[in-house]
């Protein structure tokens, strides 16, 4: 998933002028080419919250907030959905509600067992 344009405005020779993003990584991406990108990931599930820029050899994550700039607001709310999931499965103080059909979380500092109504 390597497609991605270094596009700079000061050269004449480019035949068309695409907007671009600077990642945090300083790396330069087409808005076309990253928004496919993302997209792609998110479709692809859960992980795409680990999804890195997509020069070879660059290991950075693509932040939240950056992936809210670029994506469609279904791609979003989906993105959302996996990072919300993650944050809960790995917090030890915040568990589901187990009741079935409920999306709720619960949190207790404690760590000790205690009644959830909902």
């Amino acid at each position: 998933m390597g497609l991605f344009f270094f596009l700079f405005n000061s050269i004449p020779s480019i035949p068309f002028k695409e907007e671009i993003t600077i990642a945090p990584c300083e790396h330069f991406l087409c808005n076309t080419c990253f928004f496919h990108y993302l997209s792609t990931a998110v479709n692809s599930g859960p992980k795409a919250i680990r999804t890195v820029c997509p020069p070879t050899k660059c290991n950075d994550l693509i932040t939240p907030n950056l992936f809210r700039k670029i994506v469609s607001e279904d791609d979003i709310k989906m993105y959302d959905k996996f990072y919300l999931n993650y944050f809960v499965d790995c917090s030890k103080g915040i568990k589901w509600c187990p009741s079935p059909g409920c999306n709720k979380a619960v949190f207790y500092p404690e760590l000790t067992a205690i009644d959830v109504y909902c």
